[in-house]
């Protein structure tokens, strides 16, 4: 059975690729007949392999939406074009060399995607009972933990005013370069309310549930206050894996929609923060002004939004003014000591940020000032390695991710439900618009510490078992 299911995946898997290869040469045929400039094929194909994921899940009903294969070609897409909004800022050649360069990406990712994780596990060796247990105290520890250092993120900033009146851009993090606080704050807070509510969810307690609520609650009014909008989207998409693999009961139809419905209101969000400070009333009279004076610009489409827009147009600047291969492997030294408190400074002084460098190279007025304006993970992969930087950057990528889900789709344990959830908002969006070392350190010290909590109890909790049960025989010979 399993012999005949690894056949029927890799059939799938040629045949996709064989569309891929087909699509390629009809646009490369219509190229050279002069029907079609190189630039729009490239964005023809980039579209095609972006939108033919969420059609699959339109067309057919029995194809799961949150999936990795799913959404992140899809938001791909979207930072891959969105740059295309200062094209005549650039010459012809950089735009050929860039949509090149992110097709090259597009299809690595997909391959990665598509690697299959062999099943090694019974996915029924899991004692419910037993996870409900460690869920629970998962979520009690969690939530103290969450609270102390929500707690210190409140007087690091001399009060909850001061926090809100700061908000979320370059101000809040040169703010914290001079002060401490403990852990992720109120992302923590808000991923804790998560972590209830899933575990009310999973054990039908109507108290649980409520708990989760308010806690999400309280905490979406912080981050709406202080303009936080990533941490909002991330939690969305934490909670929607929750309550999909949990229940099973959310449409894909429906999924689609909230995903085109969330980038309109990112967009409504991004020009309303900015009047937050002065009140209500006037963050919605003038964001309104804004969309009845321009409604196209709220339609989603990656050129109309900055999320979109900004991160990819590194690699735009770093074609024009001729640099790569400036890395060597650097940044990933970098990475790996991201997750490390501490330590993590050995590996920054050996490696390199690429946020840093690029800031301090093209934009130094920015970087003074504590703003940022994202990077690309395909500029991060040509910058170390060039082209072939950039297939083997975006392969691991998707292979990564879908061996997360694989692990989940295989055990559908409470652990790899928590390690897939964590991870897909991060390797959807975060890990598209930041480099490898940022997008580490949001996945390892924010959404994945629910995952190492529940983790280090299930351990604690094996190991005490196996000492039990060594008294218990111990006592039973002595007996003897």
């Amino acid at each position: 059975m399993l012999k005949n299911r690894y056949a029927s995946t890799k059939l799938k898997f040629l045949l996709k690729y064989f569309l891929i290869l087909t699509l390629a040469l009809a646009l490369s045929l219509l190229y050279i007949m002069e029907v079609i400039l190189i630039e729009s094929a490239f964005v023809v194909a980039i579209l095609t392999v972006g939108l033919y994921p969420l059609l699959k899940v339109l067309l057919n009903k029995r194809i799961e939406p949150l999936t990795p294969k799913t959404i992140i070609p899809f938001t791909y897409m979207l930072y891959a074009l969105g740059p295309l909004a200062y094209k005549e800022e650039f010459s012809s050649s950089t735009l050929s060399i860039y949509l090149s360069l992110q097709l090259l990406g597009m299809v690595s990712l997909n391959i990665g995607l598509s690697m299959r994780k062999r099943n090694k596990l019974n996915k029924n060796s899991f004692n419910e009972s037993h996870q409900r247990q460690i869920l629970k105290r998962t979520s009690i520890i969690f939530l103290l933990v969450a609270f102390v250092s929500t707690l210190s993120e409140i007087i690091s900033f001399g009060g909850i005013g001061n926090l809100i009146n700061i908000g979320y851009g370059g101000d809040r993090f040169l703010h914290l370069t001079t002060t401490f606080m403990i852990g992720g704050g109120f992302q923590w807070l808000i991923l804790s309310g998560a972590i209830i509510w899933y575990y009310g969810l999973k054990t039908s307690s109507v108290s649980s549930k409520q708990l989760g609520i308010i806690i999400i609650s309280i905490s979406v009014i912080v981050f709406f206050l202080i303009g936080g909008r990533s941490t909002l989207v991330y939690t969305f998409i934490f909670i929607s894996i929750v309550y999909y693999y949990q229940k099973r009961n959310i449409n894909g139809k429906l999924v689609i929609f909230m995903l085109i419905i969330g980038i309109i209101a990112s967009q409504l969000y991004s020009n309303a923060r900015y009047y937050l400070p002065y009140g209500f009333t006037e963050t919605v009279t003038n964001t309104w002004r804004i969309f009845t004076n321009n409604p196209m610009a709220f339609m989603p489409l990656p050129s109309n939004i900055n999320e979109f827009r900004i991160p990819a147009k590194s690699l735009l600047e770093v074609i024009e003014n001729g640099n790569g291969f400036e890395f060597y492997g650097r940044s990933y030294i970098s990475a790996i000591g991201t997750p490390f408190p501490f330590i993590n400074r050995l590996f920054n002084y050996i490696g390199v940020n690429p946020s840093v460098w690029f800031l301090d190279k093209y934009h130094p007025d920015i970087l003074a000032g504590g703003g940022g304006l994202g990077f690309s993970p395909v500029t991060e992969g040509y910058m170390n390695f060039g082209m072939l930087g950039v297939v083997i950057h975006m392969f691991l990528y998707g292979w990564t991710i879908s061996w997360i889900f694989q692990n989940y789709k295989e055990k559908r344990s409470v652990s790899s439900l928590l390690l897939y959830a964590g991870a897909l908002p991060i390797f959807a969006l975060d890990g598209l618009r930041i480099h490898l070392g940022s997008a580490f350190y949001k996945l390892f010290r924010i959404y994945l510490m629910p995952f190492f909590i529940y983790l280090l109890i299930h351990l604690l909790s094996k190991n005490r078992s196996k000492n039990n049960e060594a008294t218990r025989i111990d006592s039973s010979s002595n007996t003897h």
